[in-house]
């Protein structure tokens, strides 16, 4: 028993001769002063918990701070003045108006464009109406005219004689104003013996040759209306 005493107190001994010597070279090392061991008193002193419910508190404070601060920076501003607030709803009202305006100026462009539309249509129509009717005129009296007995025997003779005393015969007749026979008469004629009395139209003539013949490419044919036609577009 007393041998195992004295091995205690050796190992004792020797701990703390051994902290005595780790202390005297803090010291000597000017590592240790009095103010830091009083740091580390303290620091040992206050548990982890207390600690870092220390922490937690002074982040709060912080925060808190700071929100402060920024509502005091907020409040020191200028409030908006009640005039530039009345300038602001005057100018909302200008934009608003000038949009009205604007819509007000096209519905009513978009009206005249409708009935400048309707106008045109009708006067189409109205002048579509009147060359059928016109065509249909011309086409019965086409009818009683070339289907008549004298109109063939006329015929027959045209294309009986030649080509120059048939020019001379339809000749006479548009002297007479009777332009709308000859092209009846040209037009029912065989095609060798009309291209030989256009030529010697022709020949006395050029223009008359022409205007035969351009009567001849619309002869029973119905007119076009293209003046007022329904597929024009006109923009608003």
């Amino acid at each position: 028993m007393k041998t195992l005493w004295t091995l205690i107190s050796t190992l004792a001994l020797a701990n703390l001769l051994a902290i005595l010597g780790f202390l005297g070279w803090l010291a000597t090392s000017d590592r240790l002063s009095r103010d830091r061991v009083e740091e580390i008193r303290v620091m040992l002193s206050r548990t982890v918990a207390t600690e870092t419910a220390e922490k937690t508190a002074e982040e709060a404070a912080a925060k808190k701070a700071e929100a402060e601060k920024a509502d005091a920076e907020r409040d020191a501003k200028p409030p908006i003045r009640a005039a530039a607030r009345i300038e602001e709803k005057q100018v909302a009202e200008d934009i608003e108006h000038q949009r009205k305006l604007r819509l007000d100026s096209e519905l009513k462009s978009l009206q005249e464009f409708l009935v400048r539309e309707n106008d045109r249509l009708i006067k189409w129509e109205q002048e579509l109406k009147g060359r059928e009717t016109a065509f249909s005129d011309e086409q019965k009296k086409i009818d009683a005219t070339s289907g008549t007995e004298q109109f063939k025997k006329a015929l027959a003779t045209l294309n009986g004689v030649k080509a120059k005393e048939a020019q001379s015969i339809l000749n006479e007749l548009l002297v007479t104003g009777k332009t709308e026979e000859v092209v009846a008469y040209l037009n029912a004629m065989e095609e060798r013996s009309r291209s030989k009395v256009l030529a010697e139209f022709n020949k006395v003539d050029p223009r008359v040759a022409a205007d035969l013949l351009e009567r001849l490419k619309t002869y029973g044919i119905m007119p076009s209306v293209t003046e007022a036609s329904p597929d024009a577009t006109n923009k608003p």
